[in-house]
């Protein structure tokens, strides 16, 4: 043979796995493109399942909050209906505890009783003549 001829073949055998070694590297690229991407999705579904979750138990919360705080004002108004009067600090408790409730988004059920306690008198040094507890 030839040296041209040889050296022909030869071109052409480096050309062709060259070619095929360019071919199989871009394909192991793309799959390790695909699997990239779809981890990236499998990551971002487990974010949002993990961020409904959270929101879920958020909700749950303030929904438990809002039931004490809502049960703690009426049975506070109660009591105080009964006993006839409350003092300052009382009075400042069950107004800090129907601002919590009301921020969380409590629907007004408790501001009558906020109300009538509010409108109770105060208790003043010790005894009230008109204060049945005291």
């Amino acid at each position: 043979m030839d040296l041209d001829v040889m050296t022909q073949i030869l071109l052409t055998l480096v050309s062709v796995s060259t070619s095929t070694i360019c071919a199989y590297l871009l394909y192991r690229l793309q799959e390790q493109d695909k699997r990239r991407m779809e981890e990236a999705r499998e990551r971002e579904r487990e974010r949002q399942d993990a961020l409904a979750r959270q929101a879920r138990e958020y909700d749950a919360l303030r929904k438990g909050v809002l039931a004490v705080l809502r049960d703690r004002i009426v049975q506070s108004a109660i009591h105080f209906h009964v006993q006839g009067c409350a003092n300052a600090a009382q009075k400042d408790n069950i107004s800090k505890m129907y601002e919590a409730y009301h921020d969380l988004g409590g629907n007004g059920t408790a501001t009558h009783a906020l109300k009538e306690v509010l409108d109770l008198p105060f208790e003043k040094e010790g005894r009230r003549a008109d204060c049945k507890a005291c």
